[in-house]
């Protein structure tokens, strides 16, 4: 039997321009959110969702109250938005890596960037999806 729906946490919200105080293990359950399963996804990966709060990645098409979907890993794709956990609270950010991966770049596509060392900050997962409530 084809799962074609998942049952993932809505942990909280994410900075897209406001700093939030929270990682997403120790942010409030905000409740779970029913999605389509993921064609080609590994059965065995863990998934969250969590609301965007600002502006920073308007200029992408995301907009303040978008969902993230996002796959909890530790390990960044290249060219795919990733939610951190930074010293200012939890983000989503494109990143840029070092070669020798001691610092870290978190930057929007628009011009916005910051720049951390590697242990500074953490992923928390790798976006797959942005839904919308209508």
């Amino acid at each position: 039997m084809k799962l074609t729906k998942l049952s993932v946490p809505l942990a909280g919200t994410v900075a897209g321009g406001s700093p939030l105080p929270d990682d997403w293990q120790n942010c409030a359950l905000a409740g779970f959110r029913e999605i389509r399963a993921f064609e080609g996804a590994n059965p065995f990966a863990r998934w969250a969702a969590s609301r965007i709060e600002g502006t920073s990645l308007e200029g992408l098409g995301i907009m303040p109250g978008d969902i993230l979907i996002y796959e909890i890993t530790s390990r960044y794709k290249d060219g795919q938005l990733g939610v951190w956990q930074t010293p200012h609270g939890k983000t989503a950010k494109y990143a840029f890596m070092e070669e020798d991966e001691e610092i870290v770049i978190l930057h929007n596509h628009g011009g916005w960037t910051q720049i951390w060392a590697a242990e500074e900050v953490k992923l928390l997962g790798v976006v797959v999806r942005i839904e919308r409530d209508l």
